[in-house]
């Protein structure tokens, strides 16, 4: 099993990757353990069924209990980062409300990632049907990413997003 630890920050390469080319969020901070990246960006190393470390689970979210964990999960995430600054839970809560008028033309689904009963991991996908129908380029989008230090578990989460994406017939991710 791997250390969970703090994420680190790193500009990452996908080659011919389903997720898009470059991502360089801040809030992706601990992608720079996802994959290792040879110089001439070589090819990303799947990891192996057997490399998972046990008792790690992803859940979508699909009740209050399980958006209130993936509104969370940073305070476990970052809690020993001394310059974290935690959002305002009412306002997270508010800000993925379905009353926000975003969800009437956006289809989002979250999945927190647990190990040991603790949320240790988030990330979510969206289809924006506006963004569709401007660019008709089958395009989703992913965020929310949060998550402790260990490349197996990020790879779980991007997983989940990338099936999502391509059973609803997207072609490519953006976040």
């Amino acid at each position: 099993e791997g250390r969970l630890t703090a994420p680190s920050t790193r500009r990452i390469f996908f080659p011919g990757s389903f997720l898009s080319n470059l991502i360089s969020l801040r809030e992706f901070n601990a992608l720079s353990q996802l994959v290792n990246i040879a110089e001439s960006f070589g090819e990303i190393k799947e990891p192996k069924i057997e490399s998972i470390p046990s008792g790690i689970s992803i859940k979508a979210v699909n009740d209050a209990r399980g958006l209130n964990d993936f509104i969370r999960v940073p305070w476990r995430v970052f809690e020993n980062e001394p310059n974290w600054v935690p959002p305002l839970l009412l306002e997270r809560k508010d800000a993925l409300s379905a009353k926000q008028p975003i969800f009437t033309h956006l289809d989002w689904q979250g999945w927190v990632a647990y190990h040991e009963n603790k949320a240790i991991g988030r990330i979510s996908a969206q289809i924006d049907h506006q963004h569709l129908k401007r660019y008709g380029d089958a395009t989703g989008f992913f965020g929310f990413l949060d998550a402790c230090d260990n490349d197996v578990l990020f790879r779980t989460l991007f997983d989940a997003v990338e099936c999502w994406l391509r059973e609803r017939g997207m072609r490519r991710a953006r976040g």
